[in-house]
């Protein structure tokens, strides 16, 4: 966050707020489409290992209050350790 307004803003919002960087899984992507993927939905979906690859290399940045009570963290570093209790299969399907 830059400017103090836009930081308190992000922070004390109503809502849970968070800041990733999508740069490799980007990456992966036009990996994926150079080797030839013409279909990166159907591709996904037909190995779900490939969904977690990709969930992997989601940078989280930053998150504000609401977000680490909402999943009752502490600080950014415990909500990312716990990363994989708070995605559970069901919800697989919807990063595709």
């Amino acid at each position: 966050m830059t400017g103090s307004v836009d930081a308190n803003i992000f922070e004390l919002a109503p809502i849970a707020m968070w800041i990733e960087d999508f740069s490799e899984v980007k990456a992966q992507f036009d990996a994926w489409r150079a080797a030839g993927v013409t279909d990166l939905r159907a591709f996904l979906k037909e190995d779900r290992t490939r969904v977690a690859e990709c969930s992997s290399k989601i940078r989280i940045l930053q998150v504000n209050r609401k977000t680490l009570d909402l999943f009752e963290a502490e600080d950014l570093n415990q909500l990312i350790g716990n990363l994989g209790r708070v995605f559970c299969d069901d919800m697989w399907e919807t990063h595709i």
